[in-house]
């Protein structure tokens, strides 16, 4: 009896930490597509998503990224409470998941330096907390994908898991893809090549590839608790 108990209060934790882990990615996303559309000298085919934390609503995508975080560390501890049987690749898996949802705490944490032509009438200079920034965001996107890859790996010899395998890895291979391409277009139009190119449009590409990975990943794992 008190061994149901148990299982049945452990399931609860699991499910609770796996919804804050498929509710934050979505909510990142529809803050950054709706606080993009309202900044009225902001252009989200252009600028990137952390220059949303310039101004005076800056705030909001800085804390967007802190909660997205502190969700997809919910994720992490929900991946790895489950036993190895439900949850393939938990302990790497979890690992990197923790990895990565502490750079996008770090990447609210540091406000990003003008970049891009935006704040407008700003000098884009480097600052430690850019600097710090683009550190964060950088620990983001690696690890992002690494996670994706070592999870689809964990996921060979599983049948019920075999279309989320190829599903996996597809989403791996198209983020680090776009990921390439906006890192490239920025540097272009940074050094004066290009006046513009549509940057902010492939970034936002590469996050809704990756951070809908992540809210799927919690809603499968918790559909099989």
């Amino acid at each position: 009896m008190s061994s149901g108990i148990e299982t049945s209060s452990r399931n609860r934790l699991i499910q609770f930490l796996l919804t804050l882990g498929f509710i934050g990615p979505l909510l990142f996303i529809i803050v950054f597509l709706i606080e993009g559309l309202r900044r009225p000298e902001y252009n989200s085919l252009y600028h990137l998503v952390s220059s949303l934390s310039h101004g005076t609503h800056g705030w909001v995508q800085s804390v967007n990224f802190m909660i997205c975080g502190l969700s997809v560390i919910c994720l992490a501890v929900g991946l790895r409470l489950l036993v190895i049987e439900k949850s393939p690749g938990s302990l790497w898996g979890s690992i990197l998941l923790t990895v990565f949802g502490m750079g996008l705490i770090g990447a609210g944490l540091f406000v990003a330096d003008p970049i891009l032509g935006y704040p407008p009438g700003v000098e884009g200079v480097v600052t430690l907390n850019g600097t710090l920034h683009n550190f964060a965001s950088m620990i983001v996107f690696i690890s992002l994908p690494l996670a994706i890859f070592i999870m689809a790996k964990r996921f060979e010899g599983y049948p019920h898991w075999r279309r989320w395998r190829l599903y996996s890895v597809l989403t791996a291979i198209l983020f680090i893809l776009f990921f390439i391409t906006f890192i490239t277009a920025s540097a272009v139009v940074d050094s004066g090549a290009v006046s513009v190119a549509p940057v902010g449009l492939l970034q936002r590409i590469t996050i809704i590839i990756g951070w809908s990975w992540t809210s799927l990943l919690a809603f499968q794992l918790g559909s099989k608790l």
